[in-house]
């Protein structure tokens, strides 16, 4: 993989793994994979997982990171977010690319936002560095 991915589930249930690591996948799960980065996932062919997916382009000071994880508490709202930002995508124009960036940007900002407790989720420096390189493109 040579550009960041973003993955949000939306709905279903599985397991990721990448490396020796195992992650349950639930909605409102979201991960921000590193270049590098190799995650596998299988899904509950009860509960077939829907996934929002997104590359972005590499970034130098995420070469070396880890798989960021965080939830989301929104999930209405990172559906809507997620699926706009495809219809938009799709139009396959400039207007279409950059409004799709702009609702990326606010997916990434969902998963920045604090726990309910109160507790910011480890790792927000680097997806607020993706959200700085989606602003920029």
């Amino acid at each position: 993989m040579s550009d960041h991915d973003l993955w949000c589930v939306l709905s279903g249930r599985g397991e990721l793994r990448l490396g020796r690591a195992r992650h349950l996948l639930r909605p409102g799960k979201c991960f921000v994979f590193a270049p590098g980065d190799a995650p596998d996932a299988s899904h509950d062919s009860d509960q077939p997982l829907t996934v929002l997916f997104c590359h972005f382009a590499s970034m130098a000071e995420w070469a070396h990171a880890r798989c960021v994880t965080a939830e989301v508490w929104d999930l209405s709202l990172l559906g809507h977010l997620g699926r706009a930002a495809v219809r938009w995508y799709a139009r396959g124009d400039e207007m279409g690319r950059e409004c799709a960036s702009v609702l990326v940007r606010q997916v990434l900002s969902l998963i920045e936002r604090p726990q309910p407790t109160g507790r910011r989720v480890r790792g927000d420096r680097r997806v607020d560095a993706v959200a700085e390189l989606v602003a920029e493109n």
